[in-house]
């Protein structure tokens, strides 16, 4: 009885020991913000007033895939996602 009150009291005192917290926060680095590039330009304009829902949703996959290559330029795979959605507004969006 004696030994498990003195474990409870070594783990209470354990439990009640003062965490030493920063007072000011530590600073991250921010992440710049995309630029637009040549791709997003090469993206067909399109009037979205009237367009279908499957066009819309094109042209915001299309737009993020932009992003993307603005992001890192010599990404193939983002590169042919450009090509391919841009070909497939220009098909669906008309």
């Amino acid at each position: 009885m004696r030994n498990l009150f003195l474990v409870l009291v070594l783990v209470g005192l354990a439990a009640c020991q003062d965490d030493v917290l920063p007072t000011k926060p530590v600073a991250t680095p921010r992440k710049a913000k995309p630029s637009i590039s040549a791709a997003v330009v090469a993206m067909p304009r399109v009037d979205t007033t009237r367009a279908s829902s499957i066009c819309k949703a094109t042209l915001r996959a299309g737009g993020r895939a932009a992003l993307k290559v603005g992001e890192e330029p010599s990404d193939p795979v983002a590169r042919k996602k450009v090509v391919a959605y841009s070909a497939l507004v220009t098909d669906a969006c008309k």
